[in-house]
């Protein structure tokens, strides 16, 4: 069976990118926009990748230790 649409634009080096962008505090729609991605495919990378996920998650933990 194949998959229909276009492939995903997600690479495996945007975790480390992730983690830095959401430590200096940037939003989920700063960072769609740095990835050139649609927030709401932004979105769907976190359900999809949890690598990606996380790194979020641990990079928010940094900037909110420092509020």
């Amino acid at each position: 069976m194949s998959k229909m649409g276009r492939p995903s634009s997600y690479d495996q080096a945007y975790v480390a990118q992730a983690e830095k962008l959401s430590a200096l505090g940037a939003t989920d729609v700063e960072m769609a926009d740095f990835f050139e991605i649609d927030v709401r495919t932004f979105y769907r990378w976190q359900n999809e990748h949890e690598d990606f996920c996380q790194a979020l998650k641990a990079g928010k933990a940094i900037s909110d230790e420092r509020v």
